[in-house]
């Protein structure tokens, strides 16, 4: 499956404003929005447009051709959308995301909170 493009702009917002996402990489980034995006409802009122809006829940994505060039958190949208969940686990196994809920992929995200190594080298 290929993965969505994303402007650095929305990744930034991804990293700022989506809870639990602060330390994820750029590649996890675009396989979540990949996800997100199959499992998202079309905004038919953008049909004739040069752009395309694609609601997942309360994920308000942009898109201009395949690149997702803004996302934007509406608080109390879409009220009625249901995240498929079925779907919603196959697509993460089919693109190797990590499951949020797993002991160790919450012990890693703890730690690179809570510690940080600094190296220091010296050459003589």
């Amino acid at each position: 499956m290929e993965l969505v493009q994303v402007s650095d702009k929305a990744i930034r917002y991804y990293r700022n404003k989506v809870k639990g996402n602060e330390n994820v990489s750029k590649e996890l980034i675009r396989k979540k929005l990949t996800r997100n995006l199959y499992l998202a409802t079309f905004d038919k009122s953008t049909e004739d447009q040069y752009y395309k809006i694609y609601w997942y829940g309360q994920l308000k994505m942009t898109l201009v051709g395949d690149k997702i060039v803004k996302l934007q958190n509406c608080k109390g949208a879409n009220p009625n959308w249901v995240k498929d969940e079925k779907e919603y686990k196959r697509l993460n196994k089919l693109l190797g995301i990590p499951d949020d809920h797993s002991i160790w992929y919450k012990f890693k995200k703890w730690l690179g909170k809570h510690i940080s190594i600094k190296v220091n080298f010296k050459f003589t």
